[in-house]
């Protein structure tokens, strides 16, 4: 498990807020890949492909 700089509950809330996987995984210092892997393993529902481009 890579390390992250952010709890996980704090990586759910900036997604909630419109972040977008790439933005969190900047933030947090691990791939976009990793950010959707765990929200998926959390049970958070995921905004389609590129929806962030339209907020």
């Amino acid at each position: 498990m890579p390390k992250l700089k952010l709890e996980i509950q704090e990586i759910i809330v900036f997604y909630e807020s419109g972040y977008s996987t790439t933005q969190i995984g900047e933030i947090a210092g691990v791939s976009s890949r990793y950010i959707r892997q765990l929200l998926t393993d959390k049970g958070v529902d995921k905004r389609p492909i590129g929806s962030w481009k339209c907020i």
